[in-house]
């Protein structure tokens, strides 16, 4: 549009200065003319190569007759026209230097000015447009502005706001730029200020209307960082987040076949906070009526912002946002389901805790010592554990202190704990109940046998029934579409999807809301759901070995 702009003021000046030139010249300025028409005829063609090349000898002589002056002008544009705006800057920069006074120098500014723009000078651009004397000039300039100003970022206007703060064109930009982002603690401020000036109000909550749709839009935001994924490489750092994927998929298409109509839209924030903002920033995300991603510091003012619930599918950690909820139970529910189910399940409040090094290790065995205690019971010994530190006689010694009535709470990942623990117990004839993570399943030095022969309660968040009907369907779909056995995020990922497609078709768009009303819900690979007046899941599966199968015990 503003090329179009300029193209006709370029051909207003060629009418003008071709009908007022004397036809009686010297030879060599008989050529120059030659030289000159030549240029015009490609430039009304669009044949801006061969122009350049017609004008650039007339442009380059150092003359200062009108038709070397207007060459110069006329290349520039040239150059303009074929995206060379460095050659263009330049030329037009030498012509102001060596003809200062010359009568067409404002249209020589607004061209500099526009080449300016173009490279994302934009100081240098105002400082042409602000010496251009012709007020002719003006409409046009107030238009190439804000063209070239919705091109412009939040802080290029930003700061050019700091330089003409009573500029309207430029406020209301920026205003509209600021109020299609999401806002940093920065920005907030300026947001009122501008909103204040133009007398709208500043931006608000997006309250969303709760209504049913025949169809609702998933926005799936994971760093899944393609670019470094071979797919012939089987070691792909993401490659639980391609099967979580390929499980949605399986979901989405039985979902399809129940009549709930899911459009499951997936992003790539490839770990970049600055490409999940361009994403959060788009039309397709903002509209969307659910979002499942990983926590990241700009979803908080997003959701906050759109009312747009937000489903972590692996963190286990609380957020503080109240639209943000964690597919699985946080770490402190986890802790307070075993406590709840130990204090029904064992004959006495006494225990010993082990705990490994990780923050999730720390956080259940803090929470439950907190709980222990708040109910008055009693813990004997409260160890942290590293793998350089496991000892087999300070492990024995320390079961020593515990009475037969008490039990055991063990959070870690060290295998070799678990396995120091049960030989103790094994030596000295201990049937002490044990409360457990579910990585016990899958450590190398211990078998089936010794976990089936003492009493071993697991915290499984991951538990499903292998021998369900729905587990083998969904198997027999993941291997014939990926030729793959699923993984558990596999199952996680079907689980996700179902979990909420579901609840949108049965209670409407306002997914955050009608969640934290609902009780318990089946799952249907997992064991279900409860997110009553809270923000992760509170089913917290416990189960145990019964005879070489997986029993769940507790929910």
């Amino acid at each position: 549009m503003l090329k179009n702009t300029i193209y006709n003021l370029i051909f207003a000046i060629l009418i003008v200065f071709s009908l007022g030139q004397n036809p009686t010249l010297a030879q060599s300025e008989q050529e120059i003319k030659n030289s000159f028409f030549q240029g015009k005829k490609m430039l009304d063609v669009g044949n801006f190569k061969q122009a350049k090349m017609a004008f650039e000898k007339n442009a380059n002589s150092g003359q200062k007759h009108d038709f070397a002056l207007y060459s110069a002008y006329f290349y520039a544009f040239s150059l303009f026209q074929s995206a060379d705006y460095a050659g263009a800057i330049k030329t037009l920069q030498n012509l102001i230097s060596q003809s200062p006074n010359w009568s067409q120098i404002d249209e020589v500014r607004y061209l500099l000015g526009n080449a300016f723009l173009e490279k994302g000078e934009w100081k240098l651009a105002e400082e042409q447009f602000g010496k251009i004397r012709n007020s002719a000039f003006g409409e046009d300039i107030k238009r190439m502005r804000k063209w070239y100003w919705t091109k412009a970022s939040p802080e290029i206007l930003t700061e050019l706001y700091g330089q003409e703060p009573e500029n309207r064109v430029l406020i209301e930009v920026l205003w509209t730029k600021l109020s299609a982002k999401i806002l940093q603690a920065s920005e907030k401020e300026l947001f009122e200020k501008l909103s204040k000036y133009l007398g709208k109000e500043p931006k608000q909550e997006i309250r969303k209307e709760n209504k049913k749709k025949t169809a609702y839009q998933i926005a799936l935001l994971l760093p899944f960082k393609q670019n470094e994924n071979d797919p012939y490489n089987f070691v792909r750092k993401s490659q639980y987040l391609f099967d979580m994927y390929e499980g949605m998929r399986i979901a989405q298409e039985d979902l399809d076949n129940l009549g709930i109509k899911i459009n499951l839209q997936l992003f790539d924030t490839e770990q970049s906070n600055e490409k999940t903002v361009r994403i959060l920033e788009t039309a397709q995300v903002q509209t969307a009526d659910a979002l499942i991603a990983l926590e990241t510091p700009m979803l908080k003012d997003f959701s906050k912002q759109f009312q747009m619930p937000v489903i972590n599918p692996l963190s286990m950690q609380f957020e503080a946002e109240q639209t943000h909820f964690m597919f699985y139970p946080s770490l402190e529910t986890q802790a307070r389901k075993a406590f709840i189910f130990a204090t029904d399940s064992f004959p006495a409040l006494e225990a010993g805790i082990y705990y490994g090094g990780t923050k999730r290790d720390s956080i259940l065995a803090h929470t439950y010592k907190q709980l222990m205690e708040e109910k008055g019971g009693q813990v004997k010994f409260f160890k942290k554990i590293k793998s350089n530190s496991i000892n087999y006689h300070t492990i024995r010694a320390n079961l020593g202190s515990l009475s037969s009535r008490a039990h055991l709470f063990v959070c870690s990942s060290e295998s070799a704990l678990a396995g120091n623990i049960l030989s103790a117990m094994g030596a000295d004839g201990r049937t002490n109940p044990i409360m457990a993570t579910e990585e016990w399943l899958s450590f190398a030095n211990l078998n089936y046998e010794q976990l089936d022969n003492q009493r071993i309660y697991f915290i499984s968040p991951d538990y499903i029934d292998a021998l369900g009907s729905e587990i083998e369907g969904f198997k027999q779909k993941y291997v014939r579409l990926t030729n793959l056995i699923p993984s558990k995020f596999a199952y996680l990922g079907y689980e996700l999807l179902h979990f909420v497609g579901k609840n949108l078709n049965q209670t409407g768009t306002n997914l955050g809301e009608n969640l934290k009303r609902q009780g318990f819900m089946n799952g249907r690979l997992f064991t279900g759901t409860n997110y009553y007046q809270s923000l992760d899941n509170q089913i917290v599966p416990i189960t145990r070995l019964l005879g070489g199968t997986l029993v769940l015990v507790f929910k």
